[in-house]
């Protein structure tokens, strides 16, 4: 680890220590980041980094905390030479910009605390991903109010470990010690069956500005225990609420603070404990009631909310307008694969299941709009699953529908699984929409896969943008009746955004949205703000696609003439794969060849083909510049 040089004295003296809570960039170009939206609401990031400004709560008194998100504004020379101490964290996505600002950092000789969900199951199960950066940061694992406060302690002291650790088995603690290799470590097994008591979160250090929506959190794990998953493994097979009077604290702060509009609640499933979540959602919905409900509430939850009205009763009270439901797949067979237990019926028959999962969201929707997850490349599916995800998110009116293909993410049951069958490729990016390949060998071909997949994306968001429209206004029929409680009122920012937004009626999707309005107003006027911000939703959803589209036409025509030019090399030279040494010359002429090929495939295409795979054309030059053997597969 590297120490700021002072950073001991001035902590264990209690002079002031300069802290930087950093938080890395989200790459552009994902559903998630809705980068294509942002704009039309003036805003620069969906949502403020919940985790650092929570655990600068922890920070003693002499610590003076900043926090800089790079979303929002970059890291500055300055900056780093005025911090004693940097506090980083982030999401597997963000995993390239974490990387880049630790070398960048530990380089100007600072102190780095690194911690958690990705820097805890990366370091537990990565193999050498995290080798140039073990001796760079201090590893602060699992939850932070459990193994910040003995870094604190430690530094109050005068020393400083290089790995904080408090995992909840003896199984991932064992992983953690074998894995690190340092001989000075604070890690033992924490009782994770106890409610979470996180400080609150410190919003004064957020410039509310710049954030579409502000973030809480009620409550942490999930009951589900899906293949998929890491959640189990990182918090625990239960859900663990906070106190209501402490969620409500934190309203009031955000409140106090001038706050009116969205807030996320970050949980991993709301209702994983029924009697707890309705404790919880009646001190908010009572906490509403008293300020004249000035949050709309989005969270995540699992679909059985579906055959309790009274609970979703009590979430529409509390402010729910919307949730994120992970309903997967209509497959029964691959829901059982992966053990997704909400999901799961005696109905065996896929079209069945459609229906009946198309019942349990229509009920739903008669109280909040469902936005929905979905998952292609279970080993149970074949190329009829394309046409049944179709199919139900159509029928159940989804717009906002996240279709993603499986990816192994390490902590999980299945990387463990995948790993032990041998069939992992790579590790898991973060981007599981819209990437046209997995990080493993999946029993479906990975062409017909990487094909059928990115035609399901282009059906359900292209150009013109006609599915998506007929969704939203499925949603709306499905909608009539509900309470007026649930129904979002409109802000200055919205309104401001629906003034942006005419300029997509002059894209190719214009004349759908026109229809789309006019069928709005003509049939759910009371719908036409949310038809704005769906048409602003869609219009981000088609830019990606579309982007996406044009990168797997580019990587597809770059894998075929990769392959047309390795069979010519092999006619010269037919025993170059067990002899690699002496082709040299002609994996040099292959590069530079395959580097002309691509950029004159490019040079024919329209101008906005070019814009969209400008980035990508520089990457895949990279990469071919950088291969050093002739693979048996074109690494993109």
């Amino acid at each position: 680890m590297i120490l700021t040089r002072g950073l001991l004295e001035k902590a264990s003296s209690g002079s002031q220590v300069d802290v930087t809570l950093l938080y890395p960039r989200t790459p552009p170009g994902t559903y998630w980041g809705f980068e294509e939206a942002l704009g039309f609401v003036g805003k620069k990031a969906a949502l403020p980094p919940l985790g650092l400004i929570t655990i600068a709560g922890l920070l003693p008194d002499n610590y003076r905390p900043t926090l800089v998100d790079t979303n929002i504004e970059p890291l500055s020379d300055e900056r780093i030479g005025n911090s004693d101490l940097f506090l980083l964290s982030g999401m597997t996505v963000q995993f390239k910009s974490m990387r880049e600002l630790i070398k960048r950092i530990s380089e100007e000789g600072k102190t780095i605390l690194f911690g958690g969900p990705t820097a805890t199951k990366y370091f537990e199960v990565s193999q050498g991903i995290l080798d140039d950066m073990k001796d760079r940061v201090v590893w602060v694992l699992n939850e932070g109010e459990n193994t910040l406060p003995l870094v604190m302690n430690d530094l109050a002291q005068g020393s400083l470990k290089p790995l904080y650790a408090r995992p909840p088995t003896r199984e991932s603690l064992e992983r953690i010690v074998s894995r690190s290799g340092f001989s000075d470590v604070d890690a033992q097994v924490q009782d994770f069956s106890r409610r979470i008591n996180p400080p609150s979160a410190r919003f004064d250090l957020v410039n509310m500005d710049a954030y579409d929506s502000m973030i809480v959190q009620f409550s942490r794990g999930c009951p589900g225990g899906c293949e998929f998953c890491d959640v189990s493994t990182l918090f625990g097979g239960r859900t663990r609420f906070r106190e209501p009077e402490d969620v409500v604290a934190e309203l009031q702060a955000l409140y106090d603070l001038g706050w009116h509009g969205g807030l996320f609640i970050a949980d991993d499933n709301t209702i994983g404990n029924r009697r707890l979540a309705e404790k919880v959602l009646d001190a908010v919905g009572d906490f509403q009631e008293r300020h004249g409900n000035p949050f709309n509430l989005n969270t995540e939850m699992d679909i059985s909310i579906a055959n309790n009205p009274e609970l979703l009763e009590k979430y529409v009270r509390a402010g729910g307008k919307t949730a994120f439901f992970g309903i997967e797949t209509p497959n029964p067979a691959s829901l059982e694969e992966t053990g997704k237990i909400f999901n799961l019926s005696k109905e065996v028959d896929p079209e069945k299941k459609i229906a009946e999962l198309v019942q349990r969201i229509r009920t739903i929707q008669q109280h909040i709009e469902v936005t929905g997850g979905f998952i292609i490349g279970f080993d149970s599916d074949d190329e009829r699953v394309f046409g049944w995800q179709e199919q139900l998110i159509k029928e159940a009116g989804i717009p906002v529908a996240m279709v993603g293909l499986l990816s192994a993410v390490p902590g999980t049951p299945l990387y463990e699984r995948l790993e032990s069958e041998g069939r992992l490729i790579s590790d898991f990016d973060g981007n599981n929409t819209h990437a046209d390949r997995t990080n493993f060998v999946t029993t479906m071909d990975a062409d017909v896969l990487a094909r059928e997949y990115t035609g399901l994306l282009r059906r359900l968001y292209g150009k013109n943008l006609k599915s998506y429209y007929e969704r939203a206004l499925t949603m709306f029929e499905n909608q009539k009746g509900r309470p007026a409680e649930s129904i979002r009122g409109v802000t200055a920012n919205e309104l401001k955004a629906g003034v942006r937004a005419i300029k997509l009626l002059f894209k190719p999707s214009g004349l759908n949205l026109l229809n789309f309005y006019a069928r709005t107003i003509m049939h759910y006027p009371d719908r036409f703000p949310d038809a704005v911000r769906l048409a602003i939703f869609g219009n981000h959803f088609a830019e990606i696609t579309n982007t996406s589209y044009c990168r797997h036409d580019l990587a597809e025509h770059v894998r075929e003439q990769y392959h047309k030019l390795k069979e010519n090399i092999g006619r010269r030279l037919p025993s170059f794969d067990s002899s690699i040494g002496h082709i040299e010359f002609s994996l040099d002429d292959m590069k530079a060849a395959l580097v002309e090929r691509m950029h004159a495939y490019v040079n024919k295409k329209p101008r906005d083909y070019k814009r969209r795979v400008q980035e990508y054309l520089q990457d895949l030059s990279s990469k071919i510049e950088e291969m050093k053997g002739l693979p048996k597969k074109m690494p993109i």
